[in-house]
C-alpha cells in the first residue's frame, strides 16, 4: 500500500512538472510573438532570435522568457540584430549578479545607447 502511495506521488509529481514545463514553454512563445510583432521580422528571423535568446539565457542562467522580455524592451527602444542580441547578453549578466530585473536593465542599457551610442554599452 505505502509503495502505491509513493507511485501515486511521483505520478502526480511527474505531472506537476510536465505542466509547468508547457507553461514555460507558452510564456516564451508569447514573448517571442511580442518581439515579432513589434519588429516584423520574417519567420527565420525570428528563429534566429529565438535560438539567440535561448543561448543566452542558458549561458547566464536567466530563464529564457525573462531573456526574451528584455529583448522585447531592447527592440522597442530600436536596437536590432547583433547589437541587440549583445546587448542583451550584457543585460543578462547585471540580472545574474543581482543588478536587477532583466526589463529594468534593458530599458537602462537602451536608454544609455540612444542617448550616448552604441559603445557606451559595450
Amino acid at each position: 500500500m505505502l509503495r502505491l502511495q509513493k507511485l501515486e506521488d511521483l505520478q502526480q509529481t511527474w505531472k506537476q512538472l510536465d505542466q509547468k514545463g508547457v507553461k514555460m514553454a507558452m510564456d516564451f512563445e508569447k514573448s517571442m510573438t511580442k518581439i515579432q510583432t513589434l519588429v516584423l521580422g520574417s519567420a527565420q528571423d525570428m528563429d534566429q532570435y529565438a535560438s539567440a535568446v535561448k543561448n543566452i539565457s542558458s549561458v547566464t542562467a536567466i530563464s529564457a522568457t525573462e531573456t526574451a522580455d528584455g529583448l522585447f524592451f531592447l527592440a522597442s527602444a530600436g536596437l536590432r540584430g547583433v547589437n541587440a542580441l549583445e546587448t542583451l547578453t550584457t543585460v543578462n549578466k547585471g540580472v545574474a549578479i543581482g543588478l536587477g530585473e532583466s526589463t529594468d536593465l534593458a530599458k537602462v542599457a537602451a536608454a544609455a545607447q540612444n542617448a550616448y551610442g552604441v559603445e557606451t554599452i559595450t
